[in-house]
């Protein structure tokens, strides 16, 4: 006979979406860092049950909470027990059996000197001809950037999504010819976006990234220049990084790419969306001393230094928590939204880019925000321009993702 435990675990936070699969209407449970064995689909009457799983209540609650959300249907303990024990053995409940994996994982990552490339084999080619391959095609694909050439600039930074390169690998090429064609910078600075959170607003890793074109070296140097400026170390929350997407699908583009040796400082970006609409003075005086601290340490920086903004734009449909499918009518406006947020960024006004994200871009979980910010932060005169846009509207979610490329140059 198993053992009924008086109070379930708590379900732990988890990316959740309602799919299609055979006809039938689904929830598709992923675990955001990656540490439960593999994603998860449930029934909607599972899924409710997991829902109840909140670390307080035991079988008696659990099937009456159900009851009210059921018309009246309530579960047998068989099948409470049965999602239960799913939850446990795949790690999605915050329970003995999972914090024991949790910290086997956080120390596997912390002891190696090595973030390996943890999406090579999925998102893109594991094998180093093959993405050779692949990224030649995104440039003379139809939608890439190989032909046409660019005036000369004086360019400090780029902004390029980290949409699924199998989605819109092309997208990236325009932003990355820019860069080969009129950077001849030794140093980039990537702010990626802290998807699954952290205390700290600017996240840093020390540790070398590895591809399947070779490893990218980080400048630990700077780091710890850095660190100084700060009073802390910005890798205290690294853990953030080893499953992150943001940073590792803009290096195989530079690997490609560029003919010379060069060096990385990998930052993820936390969000802005709390402290800017409820003006958080303290939280807002933190983000500004550790963003400054960046700065001078760019600024006192001998190799020619660039920075690579990794952002998507729009997220919304069911897939994010909306209550309306996406459908063309509707990701034209959003295509509209889109427009109007370039041509801001383009006049590169901080304080209008700030009202926009309050009044706009913060409800289309605009994911480059936090980035974004930074950047007009740190290099408070340049001027934007747009080199390309895209969205990737999902028929079986009923949700789009939009993205696209800028240059920001010296004025």
């Amino acid at each position: 006979m198993s053992y009924t435990p008086a109070v379930f675990p708590r379900l732990r936070q988890i990316e959740v979406y309602p799919i299609e699969h055979e006809g039938n209407p689904y929830y598709y449970l992923r675990d955001p860092l990656e540490v439960a064995a593999r994603p998860i689909m449930l029934t909607p009457a599972e899924f409710l049950i997991a829902s109840l799983f909140n670390g307080k209540s035991g079988m008696e609650e659990v099937r009456s909470n159900f009851a009210l959300e059921a018309n009246g249907q309530r579960p047998t303990d068989e099948q409470i027990m049965a999602v239960l024990h799913h939850l446990q053995k795949n790690c999605y409940l915050d329970d003995a059996a999972f914090r024991l994996r949790f910290e086997e994982v956080r120390r596997e990552f912390r002891d190696s000197s090595v973030r390996k490339a943890w999406h090579a084999g999925s998102a893109y080619s594991a094998e180093a001809g093959e993405l050779k391959e692949q990224l030649d095609q995104f440039y003379s694909d139809g939608a890439g950037a190989l032909n046409g050439r660019f005036n000369d600039t004086n360019m400090k930074a780029i902004m390029v999504p980290h949409i699924d390169l199998r989605v819109d690998g092309p997208c990236y090429t325009h932003a990355y010819k820019y860069l080969i064609e009129h950077s001849d910078a030794e140093l980039f600075i990537i702010l990626g976006v802290a998807h699954n959170g952290g205390d700290d607003f600017l996240i840093a890793s020390e540790k070398d990234f590895e591809t399947p074109l070779g490893m990218v070296k980080t400048d630990r140097e700077f780091i710890q220049r850095w660190n100084k400026r700060l009073g802390y170390n910005a890798d205290r929350e690294e853990f953030m990084h080893r499953s992150e997407h943001s940073i590792e699908f803009q290096l195989p583009f530079l690997q490609h790419g560029l003919k010379r040796d060069f060096k990385v400082v990998n930052i993820l970006s936390g969000s802005l969306e709390y402290a800017l609409n409820y003006a958080e003075a303290d939280y807002l005086s933190e983000v500004h001393r550790s963003l400054g601290a960046l700065a001078d340490t760019i600024a006192e920086e001998q190799k020619k230094t660039l920075l690579i903004l990794s952002v998507d734009l729009a997220h919304m449909g069911p897939k994010f928590g909306d209550p309306q499918r996406i459908d063309e009518i509707r990701a034209d406006a959003i295509r509209r939204a889109d427009k109007e947020m370039f041509r801001v960024m383009e006049a590169y006004d901080r304080d209008a880019c700030v009202q926009l994200m309050q009044n706009d871009l913060f409800r289309r979980r605009i994911d480059a925000c936090g980035a974004i910010y930074s950047l007009m932060t740190m290099y408070p005169n340049l001027n934007g321009r747009t080199l390309s846009y895209g969205q990737n509207l999902q028929d079986d979610t009923g949700s789009i993702v939009t993205y696209g490329c800028m240059a920001f140059e010296e004025v």
